[in-house]
């Protein structure tokens, strides 16, 4: 919800040298946040991928905001 106000408030303002570029909505959910292995149950050896940091982006994660960015900055010097 805070990310949809900031493009609402800011996003329509290239006029006045305002640009938005949202970092955290180009991380791919599963390869751009760190993991850790998790039991399914206490019942099995067997594991799976979860989550372990929604907020700080893996390696990959920050990658990919940089790629998000790099394309902000282009279209803002393509355009000036």
């Amino acid at each position: 919800m805070a990310g949809n106000a900031i493009l609402k408030e800011f996003d329509g303002r290239k006029n006045e040298n305002i640009f938005v570029c949202p970092m955290i909505a180009v991380c791919d959910t599963v390869a751009g946040f760190p993991y850790t292995m998790v039991k399914d149950n206490i019942y099995t050896e067997r594991t799976s991928e979860h989550c372990s940091n929604s907020i700080h982006p893996s390696e990959v994660g920050y990658k990919q905001m940089g790629d998000a960015l790099a394309a902000l900055i282009l279209d803002i010097r393509k355009n000036a």
